[in-house]
């Protein structure tokens, strides 16, 4: 009669770490390796920046649009 039951367990604890799993590398993802790099003075710098790399002091977006939705602005390309 157990038996059902610690299969099915087994079946939610399976799922459980795979959805975790998931999701802790979409936000892995997203905190070390961001698409687009807000500076502190606003500036969304993508990866093709020149500044990208040399932006330590940041908040991270998945995607220029988002970056600017939040206030922030392109700087004037070269």
């Amino acid at each position: 009669m157990r038996t059902p039951r610690i299969k099915n367990n087994l079946k939610f604890f399976a799922a459980g770490v795979i959805l975790s799993a998931l999701v802790a590398t979409a936000v892995f993802e997203i905190l070390y390796h961001p698409r687009v790099k807000k500076s502190p003075r606003g500036y969304c710098h993508t990866e093709d920046s020149p500044y990208y790399v040399q932006t330590f002091n940041f908040n991270s977006f998945p995607s220029l649009n988002s970056c600017l939705q939040s206030g922030g602005v392109e700087p004037e390309r070269l």
